[in-house]
């Protein structure tokens, strides 16, 4: 079988035999996150008084802020788990040879497992979070009953289509600009430890994360060392083109690192797939 050019077929298939061939550890990280967001919708639930008065005079519901936070972090954290275990296989030589003896290139083994744990995980996150929050919105509704003065219970999915609820979490200024950074500075995050996965088999979340760390102080404390040597007792114009345009340079060098780390990925696998070929 020619593996040289690229096959949206073969990759559909190469998804469908990993889903297969993992359903059962797919699944027990489902139940995971499921479990987290029944946690979090739970606390919820317990922590906050919606029949308080200091809630009176707010028209959203105050345990949004909270779940906000937790569920972010719960997305970033799953997110980095899973990515972290894209290239699990490749810690025995078992494994290696498996995915070698796949008729795909590999183009079609990061973009199949690509489509696993960067695409679908989130759709799954996201349908925990339905589950959960739908939950505790019935349960509160119920518990507050008639109450008139009750603060409003509103499932955190209902920011898709009422973005207002979000306005102490988005800048105002460039609402869609904030919000693609968050978007591709999750999937930044992710490509960090999808490249440890291609690198460190083993361990592959705390290597990760150790070193994406590490670099990630270095990073700041470089920044913030260059920023205070260049421009210490210097004044700089508020309307400088820096300042007016320092969200597009952060949003580019972000998709730019996303890039470098899924390209790095790439060319790690091929030499993989070349060293187990040779022994």
């Amino acid at each position: 079988m020619n593996t040289d050019n690229f096959s949206f077929r073969r990759t559909a298939r190469l998804t469908a035999l990993y889903l297969s061939e993992n359903r059962r550890f797919l699944l027990l990280g489902a139940g995971t996150m499921l479990g987290a967001s029944l946690i979090i919708s739970l606390f919820c639930l317990l922590a906050f008084n919606y029949t308080a008065s200091y809630y009176y005079d707010r028209n959203v519901d105050p345990a949004i802020d909270f779940m906000v936070i937790w569920y972010s972090i719960a997305l970033f954290v799953f997110g980095s788990v899973g990515a972290s275990m894209m290239f699990s296989d490749l810690r025995t030589k078992q494994g290696r040879i498996h995915t070698l003896m796949m008729p795909a290139n590999s183009s079609e083994k990061i973009i199949s497992r690509g489509i696993i744990f960067i695409i679908l995980l989130p759709v799954v996150m996201y349908l925990c979070m339905f589950i959960a929050e739908s939950l505790r919105c019935v349960f509160e509704s119920v518990i507050i009953g008639d109450h008139e003065n009750a603060a409003p219970v509103t499932p955190l999915y209902a920011i898709f289509w009422h973005p207002e609820i979000m306005k102490d979490f988005i800048n105002k200024t460039h609402p869609v600009l904030f919000a693609s950074m968050w978007v591709v500075g999750y999937f930044l995050v992710q490509s960090f430890f999808v490249l440890g996965s291609a690198i460190w088999p083993k361990s592959s979340f705390i290597k990760s994360f150790v070193v994406f760390t590490g670099l990630t102080a270095l990073f700041t404390g470089v920044t913030a060392w260059c920023a205070y040597t260049l421009c210490n007792d210097k004044y700089f114009d508020n309307t400088s083109w820096l300042q007016q345009n320092i969200m597009y340079v952060f949003f580019w060098l972000e998709c730019a690192a996303c890039l470098y780390n899924w390209t790095m990925t790439w060319l790690r696998l091929r030499e993989t797939d070349v060293i187990t070929t040779k022994r």
